[in-house]
């Protein structure tokens, strides 16, 4: 019991008297106890108590610590790539690439077609396996390949594109004068059978021995006027 404590109890003896002295008693002893149980250490704040008492502290768990890059799983970013990837091109063919193939297999099939009718005897004005001219021959061909091609020779000079006679490929069409080379416009006409870099041939239907092959050399060379390709 401490100092303060003391003096009260001799105040309230004083009061009391030796007559009330039983309650005296019970006054002390209730003083003493409210002094014994007073709670001196209790912070005075809630602040203080979260900060200062260690068993609220305990019970709270620590905050989690920030991710940074290091703590993430490591994954690896995809860069552009910078040119496109071969195997995603290997069974894409371009368009342009597409219709060359297709018009190759197309002349393919027109100079077979025009070759199974070696030996058919010229026709003036013919158009038909019985016989063919010039024009007529070249006519019969391309129309049963699709091709919109005029009937005569000169009308079929006008049509296509000019090519030059050291770029003619298979299909393209030679135009020549007629028998007289002195006398400079189209009258005769054949079909190139060569490839590129070969000595130019040329298959037609002649006056002299029908539909056969003629390479463009001396007698048709002087005949020669310029090449097209239809289209």
């Amino acid at each position: 019991m401490n100092l303060q404590q003391q003096r009260i109890i001799q105040f309230f003896k004083h009061i009391a008297g030796q007559k009330f002295t039983w309650f005296a008693s019970l006054m002390v002893f209730l003083t003493v106890t409210a002094f014994n149980t007073r709670p001196e250490d209790v912070p005075s704040t809630k602040e203080d108590a979260f900060v200062s008492s260690p068993t609220v502290a305990a019970d709270i768990p620590p905050a989690p610590a920030k991710n940074t890059d290091e703590d993430l799983p490591h994954l690896e970013k995809a860069s552009p790539a910078s040119e496109p990837l071969e195997d995603t091109t290997l069974n894409i063919k371009p368009t342009a690439q597409k219709k060359s193939n297709k018009l190759k297999s197309k002349t393919a099939k027109l100079i077979a077609y025009a070759r199974s009718f070696m030996g058919t005897p010229y026709v003036y004005g013919g158009t038909s396996p019985k016989g063919f001219d010039c024009s007529g021959y070249v006519y019969h061909i391309f129309s049963k390949f699709g091709f919109d091609i005029n009937r005569s020779s000169r009308s079929q000079s006008i049509q296509g594109n000019k090519v030059a006679v050291e770029e003619v490929q298979p299909g393209d069409v030679l135009f020549f004068t007629g028998t007289n080379p002195e006398e400079r416009s189209v009258g005769h006409v054949g079909i190139v059978i060569s490839d590129p870099g070969e000595p130019v041939t040329f298959i037609h239907s002649s006056s002299n021995g029908g539909v056969k092959v003629s390479e463009l050399e001396g007698y048709y060379d002087t005949r020669f006027m310029f090449a097209k390709r239809m289209n």
